[in-house]
């Protein structure tokens, strides 16, 4: 989960029931979450190329 560190406004808390004090305990930094997954694809390069389709 990612945690950018913006207000969450409380409209969409209510649809995703994401709210700042979840993601300040269990969110990561973007840059954390980022360098993790492109290891992950690094390790597993057969799925690195399908990756790109994802984003």
């Amino acid at each position: 989960m990612l945690h950018h560190g913006v207000a969450i406004p409380p409209e969409a808390a209510q649809v995703n029931g994401y709210t700042r004090k979840i993601l300040e305990r269990d969110g990561e930094p973007p840059l954390t979450v980022y360098d993790t997954f492109a290891a992950y694809l690094e390790h597993g390069k057969s799925y690195g190329r399908f990756a790109a389709l994802m984003w």
